[in-house]
Parts: structure tokens; sequence; C-alpha cells
């Protein structure tokens, strides 16, 4: 796992000298928000402990590019933890390598309630370009009825800082990055409602749609041995941007 650790930003935004501000922090919502599908809420509400306990594993994998050169590795570990003396789950992803010689990589941790809410998160992304680097943390944290956001991005010798509240009726049907990695699990063995649209953060941290889809079985080689997969589909539904979507393939056990 990598030794990155984090420390909890402020939840008001600060500008030092050599900084600017990318916004202004707003406790007024941004225009237009999204909202869960009433199958998303359902089929999050449904969910009971036992099913989630089946799934909490650690993943350790290799990546690697369509010609089978090695990329990089991705780990993902889900286990029970306590939050605030509440019990829930701790989820840490780690992805890091290297595509056409540029090191780049994202770590995530979050803490996610039984009913897979989102508590907190830290997600640190990072490319390191020849000239300069790219450096992004995000902290979001729930405060009884609303959740804040904070944004740190790192451009060379630029700092960019950016708040954001959101109350907790419009984040209802929110799937966080480290939320994501338990409920694909779970999507894989539970299957996937047709109209099931919940809510994220695009690339920018504004709201937007996340969608998902089940995608056919199909036989791939782990090694010497064949196995058969099971896919699942993300689209983020970026209002600012092009969707953007993830292809991701699990054995039957998630």
């Amino acid at each position: 796992m990598s030794s990155q650790t984090f420390s909890k930003m402020s939840t008001k935004p600060f500008v030092t000298d050599n900084s600017e501000s990318l916004y202004d922090s707003q406790e007024k919502e941004p225009s237009p928000l999204p909202v869960a599908t009433d199958d998303a809420i359902a089929y999050v509400d449904k969910m009971d402990e036992g099913e989630i306990d089946s799934v909490l594993f650690t993943d350790s994998l290799v990546t690697t590019s369509d010609t089978g050169k090695e990329l990089g590795e991705f780990t993902v570990s889900i286990e029970k933890a306590r939050y605030n003396s509440k019990d829930c789950y701790l989820i840490h992803a780690n992805s890091h390598g290297a595509i056409d010689n540029v090191p780049m990589g994202t770590s995530i941790t979050a803490y996610v309630s039984k009913k897979i809410e989102t508590l907190e998160q830290q997600h640190h992304e990072y490319v390191k370009l020849e000239e300069q680097h790219l450096d992004k943390k995000t902290f979001i944290v729930k405060q009884e009825d609303k959740y804040i956001l904070n944004r740190i991005i790192t451009q060379g010798e630029q700092v960019f800082r950016h708040a954001e509240t959101y109350s907790s009726e419009t984040m209802h049907g929110f799937i966080s990055e480290g939320s994501n990695l338990l409920i694909q699990r779970l999507m894989v063995k539970k299957g996937i409602p047709e109209d099931c649209k919940f809510i994220s953060f695009d690339s920018e941290a504004k709201l937007c749609h996340a969608t998902y889809k089940s995608l056919d079985n199909h036989a791939q080689m782990i090694e010497d041995t064949e196995v058969t997969v099971t896919g699942i589909e993300r689209t983020i539904q970026s209002y600012s941007d092009l969707p953007t979507t993830w292809q991701t393939c699990f054995l039957r056990d998630g």
C-alpha cells in the first residue's frame, strides 16, 4: 500500500501569497443539481450487512497495456472500521504506474457507512510531467446535515484552492470514488437495476449523474487459467465536459 498520508484541510478556503483562488467558497449550491433516481436510492437502501460483509477483501492487480506491457499496479482493500465511534467500512485504493513514461497515480481513503453513505474521503491524484507536476487533493467530509468539499490543485508553482458546501438532501444518492469501489463489488453479485442513476463528482468536482450497466460475461486469461468474468460499465455524465466511461471486469465473487 502507498505510504502517502493526508492531513485534514480547513473547511474554509484560504489563499497564501503564492496561491490564487480557483473558485470562491459557496454556501449556495450550483445549478443544475442532479438527482438520484428512486431505483438507485432503493438499491442502496436494500443492502444488508451480510451482503456487504461478503465483499470485504483485498485485491492486488498488475495493470497492463493492450500489448501486455506492464504499466503499474492497482490495490483495493475494504474492511470493517470505526468512524466517530460508529461501525463503518474503510476503503483504501492505490493505483500507480506510468503511461508513455509519465508517472501518475491515484490514492483514495474513504470511510463509508453501512448504508453506503460516504462519511469522509481523501482523494489524491498526481501526474509528473517533465516540465511541471500536476497534483490534486480533494477532501470530502459529512458534518451533521451537510457535506463540505475542499480541493487543492498544484500545477507547477501555482496553487488553486476551492471550497464548496452541499446539503445532505442534495447529496442523497451520492456515490464517491471510494464507495464506488464497494458498490461495484455488490453489483457483480446482485445485478444492476435498469434505471439506476446515482450522483457523483466529475473531474472538476461538480455534481453530475453517475450511471452503471452490466456487460456480458466473457472468458479472460489470468496467467495460465481461463476464468469467466463479469463486466460493469460506469459513466460520469459531466455537465461541462464529455462523459467519462470505465469498464471493469470482476470475478463472480466481486
